[in-house]
Order: structure tokens, then sequence, then C-alpha cells
């Protein structure tokens, strides 16, 4: 049987689901599935603004994005609504800005991402298997004692926040399987290569994540995918809502 605890159902094997809670929505009383700590932010906010709970849950309901399930959007007016009070002195006490550093968190982030279904590349002409040994930023890696930049993609600038994930994201990937690349160029001991990992087009993975743009039409839809979704590189557009 399963118990509740701490805000969450947890059945026999320990795993946790989250519980319904009963709010007011005008006139309405419904339930929504939302976790301990978002509760407790809600309540937050309304004590600041001077309202009770079930007063800011309807103004939610009110104002919120057609086709928003009314969870999806209190979770996201509560995101919002300390996005836009945070400070960086406040970041600064709460202790933020070191979380990129820790390698082992982006190396999860990196493999949730990589469950993310990237372009088959059936084409075996020219293939040749190579050793991965680093990535030297989103677009570039060394292999086999060859600097390898992708064919058809266009990494994130340095000043990029993207910029590091896309590097992290790319060294997880290729760790991961057998590298097979098709050479397409030689420049200034440049290799330009269509790279491909268990089968799976690389340049098609980053793209479609938001983590390169496409620098050839070969790529241009999975661009369109990253920037519908607004995922990294384009996660400005989302921001501004274009």
């Amino acid at each position: 049987m399963a118990k509740r605890r701490s805000g969450y159902i947890v059945d026999r094997r320990g795993k946790k689901t989250l519980r319904s809670f009963n709010i007011n929505v005008g006139e309405i009383r419904t339930s929504v599935r939302l976790s301990p700590t978002v509760l407790k932010a809600v309540a937050r906010i309304a004590e600041r603004e001077g309202c009770d709970s079930d007063q800011l849950y309807t103004y939610i309901d009110l104002t919120k994005e057609k086709g928003l399930s009314r969870a999806t959007a209190i979770r996201d007016f509560v995101t919002r609504y300390f996005m836009d009070a945070a400070t960086e002195a406040g970041h600064r006490k709460a202790g933020h800005g070191k979380l990129l550093g820790k390698k082992t968190v982006v190396a999860l982030l990196c493999l949730f991402l990589l469950a993310m279904p990237a372009r088959s590349w059936a084409s075996q002409d020219q293939l040749q298997t190579l050793r991965f040994e680093k990535a030297i930023d989103g677009a570039t890696i060394a292999a086999s004692g060859r600097t390898i930049v992708l064919w058809g993609v266009k990494a994130p600038e340095p000043a990029d926040p993207v910029a590091f994930a896309a590097r992290e994201y790319l060294a997880t990937m290729l760790k991961r399987g057998s590298l097979r690349c098709a050479e397409r160029f030689v420049s200034d001991g440049l290799h330009t290569m269509k790279c491909s990992i268990d089968a799976a087009d690389v340049g098609s993975a980053l793209v479609q994540m938001g983590l390169a743009a496409a620098a050839d039409p070969y790529y241009l839809g999975e661009e369109r995918l990253a920037r519908a979704e607004h995922r990294g590189l384009w996660r400005i557009e989302g921001a501004d809502g274009q």
C-alpha cells in the first residue's frame, strides 16, 4: 500500500509520485498535482502579494496561456515570478553560479539529452572508424590524432552559456559508442568530417537540441525544430515570445 510522506505518495518500492491537492479557482473546486516546493512557493508569493493562495490560483487560471493545464500554468507562473525578482546579489547570497562547474551534474544532464532521437545515417561510403579523444568546442573534436570540425554545424560562440553545455554533451555522446566519420575536406590541418555515433548522426543531434546551429541546409529541419521548442541557442526567442 502506498504511503504519503512529505507531500508525495511513496509506494512499496520507494517510488515517489505527486499527490493531488484541492484548490479553489473562482467558484470551482478542483485538484492539481504539484510538488511541495511549488506549493510553498505559491504560499510565499500570495503572502507577498497580500492575497490568499486560492485568489492567486484564480489569477493564474485567468491569465494562463491557452492550452496549458492548470498545474503547468502554476509551475510556469512561479518560475517566472522568481526569475523576474532574481538579482545578482541574491544569486551570490544563495551560492548560485557554481552548478555548471560540477561536471557530474552536467554529465547527468547530457545522459538525459542522449535519449533524444537523432537522424540515422545509413551511408557507409568512405567511413573511417576513429578513436575519440576530447571535445574542443561544441563542433570540434580531437580523434585518432586529428582535429576534426563537424560538417554542417556551427558551434555556439564561446561567450554563450550554451557553449559549455554543447561541449560537455558532445564529449559525453562520443564516449558512449563507435565513432565513424566521412571526410569532406582538409584545410590548414583541420579535417571537416560528417560523423555518426552508433549510426546516429552527431550533427543532427546537436542541432535539434539547440546546441549548434545549422551551417548547411541539410540540418535546417533540425534547426526549425529547435527554434520552435526554444531550445539552447534559441532560448531567448522563447523568452521574448517571438
